[in-house]
């Protein structure tokens, strides 16, 4: 069975549900962000301070290009400190806060997940390939323990942005990583 007939078949028994409702969401995929905004809005309906719609419906707010309400839900969400929620309220919201430019603030949410971390650690390694300048992200994944601990894709990810480095040397052109 599909998961949107299943969803459908557990709303049956329990028209109050939000997991189901979430479940439906889920099965849609990419696009279809009216019928995702509606599985997700009668979840909130239902749970309100349920963290994983919560989380969906930033996700999509950022989808949509609607960066600030994206952002105002997931640090709503974050500000919960529900134990079911784990670290995903701040690190979804680092996510969206480093891909609308605002690095410092993404930076902000990986350290409240811990430091030390491994998912802290991976969340740093994201953001300095992605959002900082070849030259920065280099440096950032020159620190004791930060980067990939696979040594290939080390290599792999050091002369990608070493060659970005090199383009902008010769041309003055690059800048940074497409984003």
């Amino acid at each position: 069975a599909t998961a949107m007939s299943e969803a459908n078949a557990a709303l049956s028994l329990d028209a109050r549900w939000p997991k189901a409702f979430l479940a439906r969401e889920m099965s849609r995929g990419l696009g279809h962000w009216f019928e995702r905004a509606g599985a997700q809005q009668e979840a909130l309906a239902i749970a309100p301070a349920l963290p994983p719609p919560r989380f969906r419906y930033a996700a999509l707010l950022q989808e949509v290009g609607r960066i600030q309400d994206a952002i105002a839900e997931a640090e709503g969400t974050a500000s919960l400190d529900d134990p079911r929620s784990g670290s995903e309220g701040h690190i979804r919201l680092a996510m969206i806060k480093a891909s609308s430019g605002d690095v410092a603030g993404a930076d902000r949410e990986i350290e409240a997940v811990g430091a030390a971390s491994d998912l802290a650690r991976f969340m740093r390694w994201t953001t300095a390939v992605f959002w900082r300048t070849p030259t920065d992200a280099l440096a950032a994944l020159a620190k004791p323990g930060e980067g990939p601990r696979d040594p290939q894709l080390r290599r792999c990810v050091e002369r990608y942005l070493g060659g970005l480095v090199a383009l902008h040397q010769r041309t003055g052109h690059c800048k940074g990583n497409p984003r």
